[in-house]
């Protein structure tokens, strides 16, 4: 995602002694003296005893690590191991550093160990990891059920190689990176199978099982197809092959055989850690767990000579593989990284293909950014994108500033800025040209560091330096400019603009008519994230917010600042409607949610902070009542949501409120007496529902993000033959 990554083996890297201890004490404790292993495990469950011997860990190596931070710094930490987590957890406590820190739970069940309250974000393998985490006092807004991350292998599926129906049952026995000895006996049982059976037998790093079993079953054994592996990167193929799998539940195995839908066998596992695993498996419905080596081969032939089961296992395989998202701990990055910006380092000399500018103003602009990344990934992967805020160019001491006084001006003197705002409705104000050539060279100096072959500017101050850059040097660099709402204003419209992506028809008429040629202007609407055109629902989401069938669901949001309707008896109304189920997203303003919450007694009004899965949520819901931001209101019209918006104030707000109403897609309302009566409207009437949801879909057809794609990848391709030619 255009990241630098550096990963780091916290204990080879900092010390040999503990990764001994650590790595072969394990193995040897595992192996030799399970139950041992075992007792540790739940001892050190508990706060008390797990902080003693965390910070027994810690004392040992919390110098190098922090020299390895200070090395490398980082924009955004993230841990995969437990021990980890407490120390650089230590480290935010006693402020130390200030850099957003992810946590990655590797198994299903949340140890004490993986626990700090200095963590930003939990990223886990399920929604039952989310709930034995909160019962241990974690915030759900702090816990995303993402899943383990595996390799992107395992979410791609290779038609060449994916089996027949009529093709011989298949089993894959595999005991994890170090291979374990139950694995031959269990292979033995599994030839007694009196069904015909191909097996794939993987032995990890265990060379000599590897040998062994290649010289036990070098002759073919009737019935039975055998084919032995060491170590192996081809896992992905060998899951989409197989029919079923044999292994210990280790959580990375687990979670590539939810996303591959693999049924799994558990015949031999860890204690402790794995053992919590396997339950999670068996009550899920997704794998059997044997008590002996010898129940394989009657699994084996009970699910050849019943498929109906294996079926209904797959199925709840694919309901758990639902909440898997790639993207989510990516855009969960982003997030984080956002909120705790960083001054661009000097030694970023990183050349890029495409530079988007930004800013962060709300967070429609860094959001629609985010977007138009992941198309052009889409159409390109192997593309070099970087997304910059303007103002950590300009002033990156000042911009935190610049930002919390942007916040009181919309909150106290809405006023000032929207006389501004109108000021700039007519074309370029003196203040800019003179902020213009003051800036520049700042602009220009990063702009010649990383070398762009392509700009696009989602924020109009972007856009007026990069024009002017282009001006000034003769530079023939492309640049995009993408409008992020549905406004008539000059403040977007700069001579060496080349393209510019727009919301709707009547935007590129009216940039037309101010001298623009048609040619130059996209109705692409206001870009949104893929999975928000995704119809399917989550069932997850379901489950954690209690959405009940045939329930109406409201769906209420503030934008990034959490700019919520005041009066709680309006809330206190929404909790009384019969058959309606109301959720409300704060966003970053803990205040609202700490008054909702702790205020009032809300039992069918769900209250959340600042959440990722708001496409997700838009999927089941019925209404969304939010904010007149532009990138709210494309995402629910690519969600095909009917939308209310409230008490719309600001210049580009009221713009997008005409927008709403002449689209006739949903309402704008001044107050809460006028939003009940709304809400009231839509909750009983389908007619004007599916009316609304009728002209959301005519708006849908306009858009076409084919000729931003078309057009980038012409000039990079024109921009390459350039190179080529000298």
């Amino acid at each position: 995602n255009g990241y630098d990554v550096v990963k780091v083996d916290a204990f080879r890297d900092t010390s040999k002694v503990m990764d001994y201890i650590i790595t072969d004490g394990y193995e040897l404790l595992v192996k030799r003296f399970p139950k041992l292993y075992r007792g540790l495990y739940k001892k050190s469950d508990g706060k008390r005893i797990n902080s003693e011997i965390v910070s027994v860990i810690a004392e040992l190596m919390q110098d190098k690590i922090y020299d390895l931070i200070q090395e490398h710094e980082p924009n955004l930490i993230i841990a995969t191991h437990p021990f980890v987590v407490n120390i650089i957890g230590e480290f935010k406590r006693k402020g130390k550093i200030f850099i957003p820190f992810i946590s990655i739970v590797t198994d299903y069940k949340a140890h004490q160990t993986y626990i700090h309250e200095n963590v930003d974000a939990y990223i886990t393998g399920s929604y039952y990891t989310k709930m034995s985490m909160m019962k241990k006092g974690i915030e759900k807004e702090r816990v995303f059920h993402y899943g383990i991350p595996i390799r992107k292998e395992f979410f791609s599926s290779s038609t060449e190689k994916k089996k027949d129906r009529d093709d011989i049952f298949t089993v894959l026995l595999m005991a994890g990176s170090m291979g374990f000895k139950s694995m031959e006996k269990t292979l033995e049982n599994i030839i007694t199978s009196k069904n015909k059976v191909k097996i794939i037998v993987v032995c990890g790093n265990n060379k000599k099982l590897k040998e062994k079993m290649e010289r036990k079953y070098q002759e073919k054994t009737e019935n039975k197809e055998i084919h032995v592996y060491g170590f192996t990167k081809n896992i992905p193929e060998l899951m989409e092959i197989s029919d079923i799998i044999i292994t210990k539940p280790g959580g990375l195995t687990v979670s590539e055989a939810i996303v591959k839908n693999i049924p799994i066998i558990i015949h031999h596992m860890i204690p402790g850690q794995e053992e919590e695993n396997a339950d999670f498996l068996v009550q899920s419905g997704v794998a059997f767990k044997t008590e002996d080596t010898k129940d394989a081969a009657d699994i084996i032939d009970y699910l050849i000579e019943n498929p109906e089961e294996l079926i209904k296992m797959k199925e709840k395989l694919e309901d758990l593989s639902e909440a898997y998202s790639r993207n989510g701990i990516v855009q969960l990055a982003d997030q984080l990284i956002l909120q705790h910006p960083k001054s661009l380092r000097e030694i970023d000399n990183k050349e890029y293909d495409i530079l988007i500018l930004t800013a962060n103003f709300g967070s429609g602009h860094i959001m629609a950014s985010n977007a138009i990344k992941e198309q052009l990934e889409i159409y390109n992967d192997q593309l070099n994108i970087k997304i910059v805020d303007i103002f950590e160019i300009l002033s990156p001491h000042l911009n935190n500033e610049l930002y919390k006084g942007y916040e009181v001006l919309i909150k106290k003197t809405r006023d000032i800025y929207n006389y501004f705002y109108q000021r700039k409705s007519n074309k370029e104000v003196d203040m800019d040209k003179i902020i213009y050539k003051i800036y520049l060279s700042r602009v220009v100096k990063y702009i010649q560091k990383i070398n762009p072959k392509l700009i696009i500017s989602t924020f109009p101050t972007s856009s007026g330096f990069i024009s002017m850059y282009k001006e000034k040097y003769k530079s023939n660099i492309p640049l995009i400019t993408c409008i992020t709402d549905m406004v008539y204003n000059w403040e977007w419209i700069y001579p060496n603009t080349d393209r510019y992506l727009v919301a709707t028809n009547e935007m590129k008429e009216w940039f037309i008519e101010k001298g623009i040629h048609k040619n130059k202007i996209y109705v692409t609407g206001i870009p949104v994230r893929k999975e928000f055109s995704v119809r399917k629902e989550n069932k997850d989401i379901k489950r954690e917010y209690n959405i009940k069938e045939n329930e109406f669901v409201i769906l209420m949001m503030g934008g990034g600042m959490g700019i919520l309707p005041k009066e709680q008896e309006l809330y206190e109304w929404l909790n009384q409607l019969q058959g309606v189920k109301t959720i409300v997203i704060t966003g970053n303003n803990k205040n609202k949610y700490n008054e909702l919450v702790q205020n009032l007694d809300l039992k069918n009004v769900i209250v959340k902070g600042f959440v990722n899965e708001v496409a997700e949520l838009m999927k089941h819901a019925d209404l969304l009542i939010t904010k007149a931001g532009g990138i709210s209101i494309f995402e629910a019209i690519h969600a095909e949501l009917p939308m209310i918006v409230y008490e719309p104030v600001l210049g580009q707000e009221i713009e997008n409120g005409k927008f709403i109403e002449t689209s006739r897609i949903g309402k704008v309302v001044k107050d809460s007496k006028e939003l009940r009566e709304k809400i009231n409207e839509f909750t009983y009437d389908n007619n004007l529902r599916n009316e609304l949801k009728m002209n959301i879909r005519k708006i849908k057809e306009q858009l076409d993000m084919t000729k931003l794609i078309e057009y980038v990848s012409l000039e990079l391709e024109e921009d390459l033959e350039k190179e080529k030619s000298y």
